[in-house]
């Protein structure tokens, strides 16, 4: 689990042996409102605003993305609290 504030991110690392339009799930745990931000390899990030019920509650929330292939950089961070982040998964 990763808990992201303020100057804190995340960057999770990805070998994609075919790029294309992807799917990429992102579970999480927050309580309550919070927004996350995701760039992939350093481009325009995409913003989430995710609600949940509790920390021990995970939720899930999608983005649809070309995806490169190779290694990808998948960097979470937000300008203030975010939710804590637990799995990443890529799918086709």
């Amino acid at each position: 689990m990763a808990y992201i504030f303020k100057e804190d991110d995340l960057t999770v690392v990805a070998d994609v042996p075919v790029g294309g339009e992807r799917t990429i799930t992102v579970t999480y745990e927050t309580d309550g409102p919070r927004g996350v931000q995701l760039s992939i390899n350093g481009g325009a990030p995409v913003v989430r605003l995710v609600d949940g019920a509790g920390w021990e509650v995970p939720r899930t929330f999608q983005v649809t993305a070309d995806v490169p292939a190779g290694e990808v950089r998948l960097r979470f961070f937000n300008n203030g609290p975010a939710p804590d982040i637990d799995k990443v998964t890529i799918t086709a």
